[in-house]
């Protein structure tokens, strides 16, 4: 509790009087002392019990019109304070905006919040008053987030003091403000493969296991040994003889995403990258986990490796810390895939430094420098840089070809791994899905393609990458145990495909 001048004002008075008292052998002087420090006393304990009473009675909301807004947008704060009975202090109560979360405006009126404010009370941006004798109090105030992710408030702060001004005391009232900001992204986006929209892009998966379950795969003849109970009767009179169901077993799926943050993935317009647009599947991903229970992975690389190492999890903790990740990633810049090259090719001093994971071309510098040099140490470096398959070592060297072989192997049962990246290294990425279906796992791809984000190219050339892309989505697609989806704008794809259909046929194709 703190007191103020008022207060010390007093108490000085109560001083003076001792020091006249003694000073003058007046002892009448000391009575009223006493009688003053007494009714100071006093005043303090009344003020302690109606403090504790307001505080155990006083309701404190912050509510906003909405608990998911977008990076940069404004969301209104409505701050409602009430007593089931007048107060008998003054109260203030201030609300304490999340860090990372930027106040906008201050106002005292709320038009369109339902809450009611009291006209006798003084309440203004995140302030809201309470006079001696009034029960509620309400303010409004606008906040932007500046980063994306989910906020929580310190519970709002409040004040009171004493109708005379000698004591004042704060305390935490309410619950805190929850806000959840979501990275600025596409609103329009298209799953799908060659053009049309999946319906149902990420599902159910059969377990190829047959035994008891409760998803029907088959009828077959009945055989010595199997069990009674799974007689099909009605199929055995209509066919003749004994027949019996199948079922595919259920066993519990562990998704992993392997979620591309590299250079490339950040083309295209700002809020509206290749990266944003994976993102909205990630999180459609997560979604899908979370309400069916089953345990979700996040593996994010970036150009010089390993990102985010979430293993498995299915605790609600969990899948509101992967959505977190999710929101708060961010694809690598062309400064960071220079360095990340440079990085790989051993630095720029150390020579053999990282000699296993240079690229090709460095190696090729490196050997042609080592020519002629018959000294020790460079016999010791020119085996680094012989000649070697590029193919190999470039998808060896790979950050997303190396989580993939190291983090999958590590996790046991029936494995769907979900790979998020471009068409920018068609090479990896099929050795990705190779990789990851190893184990009789499966896989799903959902790859934006370069010729959706490259809005310098005009309709004719984009649609000729386009149709590059739609083949390299095949063959990935056609592996076995891989679905392959394209993921980009829909109404650029719409745009590229109109353009298609525009164009002249070929005269055999036209007379066909």
């Amino acid at each position: 509790m703190g007191v103020t001048r008022g207060y010390w004002g007093e108490a000085g008075l109560v001083v003076a009087l001792v020091a006249a008292a003694v000073a003058f052998a007046r002892p009448s002087l000391l009575v009223g002392a006493a009688g003053v420090a007494g009714w100071l006393l006093a005043r303090q304990y009344a003020f302690v019990r109606d403090v504790s009473a307001v505080a155990a009675d006083l309701s404190v909301d912050q509510s906003v019109a909405r608990d998911a807004v977008r990076v940069g947008d404004e969301v209104r704060v409505v701050l409602d304070a009430e007593l089931p009975d007048p107060a008998p202090v003054d109260l203030a109560i201030e609300a304490n905006p999340p860090v990372g979360v930027e106040l906008v405006e201050s106002g005292g009126e709320v038009a369109e919040s339902g809450g009611e404010v009291d006209q006798a009370g003084d309440s203004s941006g995140t302030r809201a008053a309470l006079s001696v004798g009034q029960r509620t109090a309400t303010t409004a105030f606008a906040v932007r987030p500046r980063l994306a992710g989910a906020f929580e408030s310190d519970p709002a702060t409040a004040t009171a003091s004493d109708p005379a001004g000698r004591f004042r005391i704060r305390f935490p009232a309410g619950h805190p403000l929850e806000l959840t900001a979501t990275p600025r992204g596409p609103t329009n986006v298209h799953v799908g493969v060659g053009g049309e929209t999946a319906d149902a892009p990420y599902g159910e998966y059969a377990s190829d296991e047959r035994g008891p379950g409760i998803e029907l795969a088959d009828i077959r003849a009945y055989v010595p040994g199997d069990e009674v109970q799974r007689i099909d009767w009605n199929a055995t009179a209509r066919l003749g003889e004994p027949h019996v169901r199948e079922f595919e077993t259920t066993t519990e799926r562990r998704t992993v995403l392997l979620l591309d943050c590299r250079a490339s993935m950040a083309d295209g317009p700002a809020g509206e990258t290749k990266f944003d647009y994976v993102r909205q599947v990630a999180l459609a991903v997560v979604r899908h986990a979370r309400e069916r229970g089953d345990p979700v992975a996040l593996y994010a690389v970036g150009e010089a490796g390993l990102l985010v190492d979430q293993p498995p999890t299915t605790t609600e903790e969990g899948y509101a810390k992967l959505e977190r990740h999710l929101r708060a990633l961010e694809p690598d810049s062309a400064d960071e895939r220079a360095g990340s090259a440079d990085w790989r090719a051993g630095g720029n001093d150390g020579a053999g430094q990282n000699a296993g994971t240079h690229s090709p071309a460095v190696a090729r510098r490196r050997a042609a420098r080592l020519r002629g040099d018959d000294s020790a140490f460079a016999d010791r470096l020119r085996p680094f840089f012989a000649d070697a398959d590029p193919y190999v070592e470039r998808v060896t060297a790979d950050p997303l070809y190396r989580t993939a072989g190291t983090r999958l192997d590590r996790l046991r049962g029936a494995v769907t791994a979900v790979v998020l990246t471009d068409d920018a290294r068609p090479t990896e990425t099929r050795e990705v899905t190779k990789i990851a279906r190893r184990r009789d796992d499966h896989v799903v791809a959902f790859l934006t393609p370069g010729a959706l984000f490259d809005r310098e190219v005009d309709l004719d050339t984009a649609y000729d990458r386009y149709a590059d892309f739609e083949r390299f989505r095949r063959g990935i697609g056609n592996l076995d145990r891989v679905r392959a989806y394209e993921v980009g704008p829909g109404d650029r794809l719409d745009a590229l495909l109109a353009v298609n259909r525009t164009r002249p046929r070929p005269r055999a194709e036209a007379g066909e």
